[in-house]
């Protein structure tokens, strides 16, 4: 199971973005856990792990609580751990997008 607290962001169109230790990225965050996770806005940062090593869900025996590929230190403060499929490629960071994004 896909964490369901993260909402998968908008895909771009065109290659799959391959993502790596340092890459810029976005992912909806929120502290509101209650609001829905479709309305969470996009926030930017980094990641700083990747824990493919570690991620196969049947080497722990469950479907539940299972562990997430990418850490990712948002530019807020955050510290998420998020899927690939939850995460897009951040882009300029001074687009106009990212900005928003960013105020959100």
């Amino acid at each position: 199971m896909n964490n369901p607290g993260a909402a998968t962001p908008h895909k771009p169109t065109g290659p799959t973005p391959s993502f790596e230790v340092g890459a810029r990225v976005r992912t909806r965050h929120s502290i509101d856990r209650d609001a829905d996770a479709a309305s969470w806005p996009l926030e930017a940062g980094s990641i700083v792990e990747d824990f493919a090593d570690f991620v196969d869900s049947s080497s722990v025996g469950r479907d539940w609580a299972v562990a997430h590929r990418w850490a990712v230190a948002l530019d807020n403060g955050c510290l998420v751990f998020r899927d690939t499929d939850d995460l897009e490629a951040a882009g300029d960071l001074n687009s106009d997008s990212e900005s928003s994004a960013r105020k959100q």
